[in-house]
């Protein structure tokens, strides 16, 4: 995401920085975040297809919700 805030944090990464990672993610798409409803769609592009991914293999998803579609486009 041009501009984003992790981007723009990733962008100023230099070899030797401490990068802390977590054992738990957090943010807005995980499952912990999702409402439980009928059906969750998911649609990604390009690379971005890493959090959605994420998302079909926790056993949580398929819990909150009895229908999930995830739709992966990429270009040419």
């Amino acid at each position: 995401v041009p501009d984003g805030p992790l981007t723009s944090q990733l962008q100023k990464i230099q070899a030797g920085d401490t990068v802390i990672m977590r054992q738990k993610s957090t943010g807005t798409l995980v499952v912990d975040a999702l409402t439980p409803a009928k059906r969750l769609f998911m649609i990604s592009t390009g690379t971005g297809i890493a959090p959605f991914a994420s998302l079909l293999r926790d056993p949580d998803t398929y819990e909150k919700f009895e229908q999930v579609v995830l739709t992966h486009t990429c270009r040419d």
